[in-house]
């Protein structure tokens, strides 16, 4: 049987600050939801936590080692929440890039060092190399590719960076020897 941990929350504030109306003005939640939910923890446990009269207000020994308890979760929600917000602050991590060597060469050279700069905890491996690689089954997570028409693997989730012209060219004495060159 799980009990609502919200249910450990409040009946930990309550001990925490001493009464119900000392935790409503502690942590403005209400007083009728921190009695609703001790009372919901009583049931569920089936023990008294607190002894309450309108005059006095006291935990019962089983409701200080409850209690005692429930600060141990509260601290492992906490620091599981503080965790999250810590890996969420930063990218962190190895990220396995694929990139055809032409590209390595004039374009990730001007971009990589600003990326790596403004996200220290990012590693990145490359792979520098005009073979198609397979992204799934190598593990890869972001592949560069330079081709005429674009992938078509439902599986992956493709962006079209650009458009890249090609050029043949060649040198006059290139021509001068084997005359201008004809498109077939």
């Amino acid at each position: 049987m799980l009990t609502d941990l919200d249910d450990f929350y409040c009946f930990g504030l309550v001990v925490e600050h001493g009464g119900f109306s000392a935790a409503e003005r502690a942590t403005d939640i209400p007083k009728s939801k921190l009695s609703r939910r001790v009372y919901n923890l009583e049931e569920k446990l089936g023990v008294r936590l607190i002894q309450r009269s309108s005059r006095h207000f006291a935990v019962t020994d089983i409701g200080m080692n409850i209690y005692r308890h429930a600060q141990v979760m509260m601290n492992a929600a906490q620091s599981a929440h503080d965790l999250v917000d810590h890996l969420s602050e930063q990218p962190r991590g190895l990220i396995k890039v694929s990139v055809p060597v032409t590209v390595a060469q004039s374009e990730l050279s001007k971009i990589l060092p600003a990326f790596l700069k403004a996200y220290p905890e990012i590693k990145v491996q490359l792979l520098v190399s005009n073979r198609r690689v397979d992204i799934i089954n190598e593990g890869f997570d972001l592949a560069l590719r330079v081709r005429a028409n674009l992938d078509d693997d439902p599986s992956l989730v493709l962006r079209k960076f650009g458009n890249i012209e090609q050029h043949l060219l060649a040198s006059q004495a290139y021509l001068n020897e084997f005359g201008m060159l004809k498109k077939t």
